[in-house]
């Protein structure tokens, strides 16, 4: 399937789910009751505004916000524009591997800006992301405006982070995170093996980045901070 330039929008759930090797180009996909799309594998998802998603007040841990794609294979994330969704902005969840996310542009939407999650094998480049978890109470290391959460493998470079009031840089989180699929196989899911480089990062306030474990790199990144004496670091342990 081609879906292309499109308004796709008051849907109560989804506002479009494609199959494998399919492109959704230039739809202006807004106001849909829990998120914007979802997508199979070998797809190119590109050029798309997604915006006011989860007026259903869908479970944010769930699934709402601008899109949740899962289990996709080789899924091409390009230049997209995710803006004041109640929930994540661009998120892949469960089992995605060899996922590109690049030239995308993620804004206060009440989650984390961009998020890879149980998967494998992705890579965030050229990306920004500003004012991403905007309420109150937030703890640890979620609401980032990147998150790699039980996924390995992750190359995250040149992306411009801006951090508000309440919400995190570029975070790594490490769970006791397992998933059974379908065929009865378990999977366990770390957040290890991810290099995390040459991004930029600005805390308006608070916010920290980091890592839950040390099987991660943060190298050659650069963090301008208002208030250089908070704590904008998360400190690593080992399993």
């Amino acid at each position: 399937w081609r879906v292309e330039q499109n308004e796709i929008r008051w849907n109560h759930g989804l506002g479009v789910r494609l199959g494998s090797h399919s492109r959704l180009l230039n739809n202006d996909i807004h106001h849909n009751g829990n998120s914007g799309a979802e997508v199979g594998i070998h797809s190119l998802v590109e050029g798309n505004t997604f915006a006011a998603h989860n007026y259903a007040d869908y479970d944010k841990s769930w699934s709402a916000g601008a899109f949740k794609i899962v289990g996709t294979k080789y899924t091409l994330i390009r230049g997209n524009y995710a803006h004041d969704n109640d929930g994540h902005g661009m998120w892949t969840d469960i089992d995605n591997r060899h996922v590109v996310y690049e030239d995308n542009i993620s804004l206060r939407n009440n989650g984390d800006g961009y998020k890879h999650e149980i998967s494998f094998d992705c890579v965030m480049r050229n990306n920004r992301s500003f004012d991403n978890y905007n309420r109150e109470g937030n703890s640890w290391l979620w609401g980032a405006g990147i998150l790699i959460q039980n996924s390995e493998g992750c190359d995250v470079y040149n992306n411009h982070v801006e951090v508000g009031a309440q919400g995190n840089g570029i975070t790594i989180v490490d769970q006791n995170r397992s998933f059974k699929f379908s065929n009865g196989v378990t999977t366990v899911f770390h957040g290890v093996g991810n290099t995390i480089h040459r991004n930029k990062v600005v805390y308006s306030a608070g916010g920290r980045s980091g890592y839950h474990n040390a099987d991660n790199i943060f190298d050659y990144n650069i963090y301008v901070a208002a208030n250089p004496f908070a704590n904008h670091f998360g400190i690593p342990f080992h399993r």
